[in-house]
């Protein structure tokens, strides 16, 4: 049982979890032109990831593979920077064995201040600029919509799901089954974003 902290494995795989999405908003957002390399340069975090990505390959280099590269310097940066906040962890707080990290009172595996606060930053602006922005936000209320207008229809006109969908249902020949609303649930939850918009556009004349 570990008493204090969660073990060294969990804690890593919640770190990693932290850097794959934040590498991968930032490119995401950069593809989407919600904000410009030139923007976002002015991060602290991104401009380091620029300045080691410069140094590997060059600066002439098309926006594709620049966004690529960057996110992969950007991921450099956090990862070593774990490794080595890690080690110095261990090794301040004298933890040589299992047991040790089990009856830690705090969390071992971590970035250093410095990079904490430079992550921060950018998170802050990833909010400002993506995540609440005025153009995700209206994305985000259309496709609440879309799947509100779904539900409901097929809550109406059960009939009209995929008779693989129909055949869940509690009231089918098939003996007892799913209530209606979980396999509406089911069926819409499936759905790509592509997908839910057709039946929408075309089927449901909305």
């Amino acid at each position: 049982v570990f008493k204090q902290s969660a073990h060294l494995e969990a804690q890593v795989v919640d770190l990693g979890d932290e850097i794959a999405y934040m590498s991968h908003d930032l490119d995401d957002g950069l593809r989407a032109g919600m904000f410009l390399v030139e923007e976002i340069l002015m991060l602290p975090l991104v401009a380091r990831a620029h300045k080691l990505m410069t140094e590997r390959y060059g600066s002439d280099m098309s926006p594709e593979i620049l966004r690529a590269r960057l996110s992969s310097s950007l991921m450099h940066l956090l990862i070593y920077d774990v490794l080595f906040q890690t080690e110095k962890n261990l090794t301040t707080h004298h933890i040589a064995t299992l047991e040790d990290v089990r009856n830690y009172d705090g969390v071992l595996v971590s970035f250093s201040e410095g990079l904490r606060a430079e992550i921060n930053v950018l998170r802050e602006f990833l909010s400002t600029h993506y995540y609440y922005s005025p153009r995700i936000k209206e994305q985000c209320e259309k496709g609440q919509m879309i799947i509100q207008k779904l539900f409901n229809y097929f809550l109406k006109y059960p009939e009209k799901l995929p008779e693989h969908f129909q055949r869940f249902l509690s009231d089918s020949k098939n003996g007892p089954g799913e209530p209606l609303v979980v396999v509406v649930k089911d069926y819409v939850a499936g759905m790509t974003d592509g997908f839910a918009e057709n039946i929408v556009r075309t089927s449901l004349e909305l």
